[in-house]
């Protein structure tokens, strides 16, 4: 773990990227934007930074693109160990994390629908939680 973040400076964006995923465990470019509220380019940018420093696994198929879908990302094992390292968690609490390479397309999909319900009902919440400001 203290190679990993001594030859990868880790932005504040990189961290609650690495975050979302460890929460999450799978995400596509699109829906992590839509949750971070920052452009898709952008978001790509720092999905390829951490792809290349190996803390994520980008997951991208030949029939992805007949099937229209996006590619996903998920934390790799050395990301792992280093989500652990900023979150303080135990080994026990990140073990099924180190299995996201053998996932099946089914759970990959749960997961991905997991977060687009999650983002939709914060923002559901935080709509509501404003309107009812403004009656005061």
């Amino acid at each position: 773990m203290d190679s990993i973040n001594n030859t990868v400076k880790l932005t504040q964006q990189q961290q609650r990227i690495l975050k979302l995923l460890f929460k999450f465990r799978f995400v596509t470019a699109k829906l992590l934007a839509q949750v971070l509220g920052i452009r898709t380019d952008s978001t790509y940018e720092v999905l390829e930074r951490l792809v290349t420093s190996g803390l994520v696994v980008k997951v991208y198929e030949k029939h992805y693109r007949i099937d229209r879908r996006a590619a996903y990302y998920y934390l790799s094992k050395s990301g792992v160990t280093t989500v652990r390292g900023l979150l303080d968690v135990k080994e026990s609490v990140v073990h099924a994390l180190y299995k996201n390479d053998t996932a099946t397309s089914a759970f990959i999909e749960h997961s991905l629908d997991v977060l687009a319900c999650s983002h939709s009902l914060v923002r559901t919440f935080l709509v509501g939680l404003i309107y009812s400001q403004r009656l005061r």
